[in-house]
């Protein structure tokens, strides 16, 4: 895994995402939702601006925004670029992100969010000049490709720090696993920036207030005189996102997001029947066991996709509820007066969301 190819084809194009400034955005969680805050603070302070994230929501491409709405003609041009892209052996993600950045181009934003795909020394975005670097948090994730440990996924996470830019770390980042970051900042000479936190009156769950938070930090280092309304925010689909009055949606895809998922329900006083489908490369286990924890009832399902975990790899954890994905989608087409909650892999909810056609 490297940026070789995705480098020789942006380069064939005169390096696109070099000729607008770019804010990159790293972590192991709450990165989508600090670069979508971020992107809709730069709009109101009158900013063109692109934002790209991962994996796309429900259509491909509908992950490239420009002033937070899709790009009309944006499968045209990519059909006029996939046989050049396949021909310099460009992978599905690199050539999304290539396209993203042609399209930035294209139509002349003043400034680009981009969300790193997998850790970010290897990751395809990595060919940014990017001004400023955020890093969300870090936690255990994807360890079986950038760890093992935190630390080595600081390191990848680090990757993303270069020369010349700002960063801004998370405040919650332990300060052990901080000093990879710091080691970093200072081996290739970039500005570590203070951290301060705000906070908002909102009705957003309440991990989003440390997401919020720092996109606000993020934004006073573009237009330093800022002021934002947060009432008009909105938040990434997937993310405590209402479907209907008794049926969310939350894409927590590790025991860390799972955590802080839990004490959002908390503070709502909501304790859902949950449904969840987790890839085999999570920590399926432990995200099974803390939700089983608090909430009124938990179903485990597998769905299509080739990760997607089994009933006989969860058949040794206690008091599995195991059912088959038909009787999922038709159990939730059945909601009553209970509060439903489709948590786990963000491909499970696009596969879930897809079955009830809502």
């Amino acid at each position: 895994m490297d940026t070789i190819a995705i480098k020789k084809f942006l380069e064939i194009y005169k390096n696109p995402q070099k000729t607008y400034q770019t804010i990159h955005v790293g972590g192991s969680n709450g990165k989508g939702s600090t670069s979508y805050f971020l992107s809709q603070m730069l709009i109101q302070q009158g900013l063109k601006v692109g934002f790209y994230f991962s994996p796309y929501t429900m259509t491909q491409f509908d992950n490239i925004l420009i002033q937070n709405e899709t790009i009309k003609d944006i499968q045209e041009e990519f059909n006029s670029l996939e046989n050049e892209m396949l021909k310099n052996g460009l992978t599905s993600f690199e050539q999304d992100t290539a396209l993203a950045f042609l399209m930035f181009k294209k139509y002349e934003v003043d400034l680009a969010v981009i969300e790193v795909g997998l850790g970010g020394t290897h990751d395809a975005t990595n060919v940014l000049e990017a001004s400023l670097a955020i890093i969300s948090s870090t936690s255990l994730e994807h360890d079986e490709i950038i760890g093992p440990t935190v630390f080595d996924i600081a390191s990848h996470q680090a990757g993303i720090i270069h020369h010349g830019m700002s960063v801004l770390l998370s405040p919650n980042i332990l300060d052990n696993i901080r000093d990879v970051f710091i080691k970093r900042i200072l081996n290739v000479g970039a500005t570590l920036l203070e951290t301060e936190k705000h906070v908002f009156k909102h009705d957003f769950p309440s991990y989003q207030q440390h997401n919020l938070s720092l996109a606000f930090q993020a934004l006073k280092t573009i237009v330093k005189s800022s002021t934002i309304n947060v009432q008009t925010l909105r938040f990434m689909p997937f993310r405590f996102q209402y479907i209907h009055e008794h049926l969310i949606f939350d894409g927590a895809h590790n025991a860390e997001g799972i955590e802080s998922l839990i004490q959002s329900l908390r503070d709502k006083n909501i304790q859902p029947i949950v449904y969840m489908s987790i890839l085999k490369t999570k920590k399926y286990e432990a995200m099974i066991t803390l939700m089983k924890q608090y909430a009124k009832k938990v179903y485990v399902t597998a769905f299509d996709h080739e990760q997607s975990i089994q009933k006989t790899d969860v058949s040794h954890i206690k008091d599995v509820i195991f059912i088959d994905y038909k009787d999922t989608i038709h159990q939730l087409k059945r909601i009553n007066y209970d509060t439903i909650l489709v948590t786990g892999s963000l491909y499970f909810l696009r596969t879930v969301k897809l079955s009830l056609n809502i």
